[in-house]
């Protein structure tokens, strides 16, 4: 009777230390989840402003994009003859410079 109370004690104190562990286990998985979760959202943020960036650079690359096909229509309301006296000098001046 002695000995099987010992065992029965043992069996307990095992049961006790497996549910411990069990606990410690869970415990460990949740904290590895919110270090998962908040660098998700860490990186989540990062890209959201990465591609916040994108758009604006895309918005100004168009706006520049116009201002160019402005600048060809008013170049090409020259007259040919005078777009090329324009482009011989501005060539002979910078050679000057150099």
């Amino acid at each position: 009777m002695v000995q099987v109370k010992k065992v029965d004690n043992h069996i307990k104190a095992l049961e006790n230390a497996e549910a411990e562990a069990e606990k410690k286990i869970q415990e460990a998985k949740n904290a590895a989840d919110k270090r998962v979760d908040s660098a998700v959202a860490h990186m989540q943020n990062k890209l959201d402003g990465k591609e916040e960036e994108l758009r604006e650079a895309e918005k100004y690359a168009s706006k520049l994009r116009q201002q160019i096909r402005g600048q060809e229509t008013l170049i090409g309301k020259i007259p040919f003859e005078l777009r090329d006296k324009i482009m011989n000098k501005n060539q002979t001046d910078r050679r000057k410079e150099r």
